[in-house]
């Protein structure tokens, strides 16, 4: 009922994670899905992937991976534009800090979008 889940052993609950995408980051509970939304809801997008960026558990900060409809020629104006609308629309802590233009995302054999090559990109980059 809390979003989170876990499984018990040999009587003890351990703790694995959470249902939905929720994350902390500095103290507050960010929505990762509603980062999405927000960012799918401009009329430039094509679409975006949000992903915590991770030093073991803890996150680090949040990274926005964008597919735009037509490419920037020169990306920072568009990466100005797009933290000034999503501080319209989310609370400052809910920002991402990085936003990363694609041509297109890395699929899994599942034909999910890879978000662990994502960030393995975004690392070594």
């Amino acid at each position: 009922r809390t979003g989170d889940f876990g499984y018990i052993k040999e009587g003890m609950l351990f703790y694995e994670g959470r249902k939905d995408e929720q994350v902390k980051l500095h103290g507050y509970r960010i929505e990762i899905g509603e980062i999405n939304a927000q960012l799918c809801k401009l009329d430039f997008i094509d679409d975006a992937v949000t992903v915590p960026l991770k030093s073991g558990d803890a996150v680090k900060k949040i990274i926005a991976f964008i597919k735009l409809k037509i490419p920037a020629v020169a990306p920072t104006p568009v990466k100005e534009k797009i933290t000034a609308e999503l501080k319209k629309k989310l609370p400052e802590y809910m920002v991402p800090g990085d936003l990363v233009f694609i041509s297109d995302f890395p699929y899994n054999n599942n034909h999910k979008i890879d978000k662990k090559k994502l960030i393995e990109d975004y690392i070594n980059s």
